[in-house]
C-alpha cells in the first residue's frame, strides 16, 4: 500500500474537516460535564437531552449516552474522512472518497450509536 500526497483541493477539505473535528473534541468535553435541561433548565449551558424544545426530533438527543456516543461517532466519521486521501490514487478519488465517507456516515450513525 502506497501512501500518497495529497493535492491542494484535497488539503483544504482536510483542513476544515480538522476544524470540525476539532469542535467535534470540544463540544464532547464540554457536553459530558454538562447537566440536562428537562425538565427546568437548572443552569445556564444545559443541554436539551430528554425531548423538549427544538431538539426533540434529534435521535441524538434521546440522552446523555447517546449524544456522547454520536459525537464519538462523528469524531471517527471525519477522521477517517481526513485520512481516505491519502490512501486514494488520485485528487479526484481522493475527494470522492471523502465525500462517500461523510453521507454514508450520516446514513449509518444511527445504527452505529445502537450497536456501540
Amino acid at each position: 500500500m502506497r501512501i500518497r500526497k495529497p493535492g491542494k483541493i484535497e488539503i483544504i477539505l482536510q483542513l476544515l474537516l480538522a476544524l470540525v473535528l476539532m469542535v467535534c473534541v470540544f463540544e464532547y468535553f464540554r457536553a459530558a460535564q454538562a447537566n440536562g435541561c428537562f425538565p427546568a433548565p437548572s443552569e445556564q449551558g444545559c443541554y436539551p437531552w430528554g425531548g423538549e424544545g427544538p431538539a426533540a426530533d434529534g435521535w441524538n438527543y434521546e440522552s446523555k449516552e447517546v449524544y456522547l456516543k454520536s459525537l464519538l461517532v462523528e469524531m471517527g466519521m471525519i477522521t477517517t474522512a481526513i485520512a481516505t486521501p491519502f490512501l486514494a490514487f488520485g485528487i479526484l478519488s481522493g475527494l470522492i472518497s471523502s465525500l462517500l465517507v461523510l453521507g454514508l456516515g450520516v446514513f449509518i450513525s444511527p445504527w452505529l450509536v445502537a450497536t456501540l
